[in-house]
């Protein structure tokens, strides 16, 4: 019998250094499909990549606070990125931009109508209909998306519609866990967004 100790010693610890299964991280997204009202709050830094002048980049950081209600976004930016504060009430289909000052607003209509704001009026592109998946761990459902899981079983990365969205690190919010710092990156635009804050509210069982 003692011969087989060490093999045995072997196999427990070989057991318990298993990463978590894929049904456990399934488990946790399904939660976070089913929630319809969430907010986070963090910062954001944004590069743009100039394609007139080759090696000029520009860009700077604003401060995100994202809250979501079942189909509509209300997304507050304040920053040097389109020197100050707008807020953002998306619907679908159409959205409605506010300056911190109130002496703009403007509407946009369409599929793309976040995308159009953040082009015109700030010079960069924001890929908004799919970001509010992506800042959750989630896939878009707009398209096929390519993942990447870490040897923890945790998401690290995805591809999708000329994007790649990196996780670099989660925190356990309320017994799910969430991102909280990432990077997306693609046509031309880089962002960094660091998560301070995550609130959900998920149906009771």
């Amino acid at each position: 019998m003692k011969k087989y100790l060490p093999l045995l010693a072997l196999l427990l610890n070989s057991c318990s250094l298993q990463p978590p299964t894929q049904p456990d991280w399934d488990a946790g997204r399904s939660a976070l499909l089913v929630a319809e009202r969430w907010e986070f709050k963090g910062r954001m830094a944004v590069k743009i990549d100039d394609p007139v002048k080759a090696d000029e980049q520009s860009g700077g950081q604003v401060s995100v606070n994202w809250r979501q209600n079942d189909l509509v976004s209300r997304i507050r930016l304040s920053g040097p990125l389109g020197a100050g504060a707008w807020e953002l009430v998306w619907s679908p289909d159409q959205v409605t931009a506010s300056d911190a000052k109130g002496e703009r607003s403007i509407r946009y209509s369409g599929p793309a109508a976040a995308e159009d704001f953040m082009r015109s009026e700030l010079g960069w592109v924001f890929p908004a209909d799919n970001i509010r998946y992506w800042v959750r761990g989630l896939p878009a459902p707009s398209g096929e998306a390519a993942e990447q899981f870490a040897e923890d079983g945790s998401l690290a990365l995805i591809r999708q519609q000329d994007w790649e969205v990196s996780y670099d690190r989660y925190k356990d919010f309320a017994g799910l866990l969430l991102p909280t710092k990432l990077t997306i990156t693609g046509r031309g635009v880089r962002l960094r967004l660091v998560i301070s804050r995550w609130e959900l509210d998920t149906p009771a069982e």
